[in-house]
């Protein structure tokens, strides 16, 4: 199982180490902002890569996904719906469980669309939907695997402290 409560950890202190180290300043609503637009954007270079999906793309499937974790991560803090992130083990079970998605398009603007109703409609639960349907499309459709995922999340996180 994924230790996304740690992720999330490792999310907000690569985030302010950055802010430091490059000395940027952003208002709460702007930090908001970049967090979503981070996050849009991974998933958008995500879903253009994900029709490649075999084996000599899994690598770079895997950056694409998590760029697109630790967009998630980002606005959950941002927005302070940390409890969102972390799911009870059983609950990770049945989500592993899922049927494959048949269409990935649909997918892919589904979870954009409540991305961004969790914007501007301040929707908590829209977000969590959305939260979910991503880790779905990364392990069950994808097919990732939880170390390829951590891997990249933390490959990720290594570059964002050295940068």
């Amino acid at each position: 199982m994924l230790d996304l409560a740690k992720m999330l950890q490792q999310t907000i202190i690569a985030d302010n180490a950055f802010k430091a180290n490059h000395q940027v300043t952003l208002s709460g609503q702007q930090g908001k902002e970049r967090a979503y637009v981070q996050c849009d954007t991974a998933l958008a270079n995500l879903r253009s890569t994900a029709d490649l999906s075999n084996e000599a793309n899994v690598s770079e499937i895997s950056q694409r996904y998590a760029a697109g974790l630790i967009g998630f991560l980002l606005i959950a803090a941002k927005q302070t719906w940390s409890q969102v992130i972390v799911m009870k083990p059983d609950d990770y079970q049945r989500l592993l469980k899922t049927k494959v998605s048949s269409d990935w398009d649909e997918h892919y603007l589904i979870t954009k669309r409540l991305i961004f109703n969790s914007y501007f409609e301040h929707r908590q639960d829209d977000f969590r939907h959305a939260w979910r349907l991503y880790l779905k499309f990364g392990l069950v459709d994808l097919k990732l695997s939880e170390t390829a995922i951590r891997e990249a999340f933390e490959a990720q996180m290594e570059q964002v402290n050295q940068g």
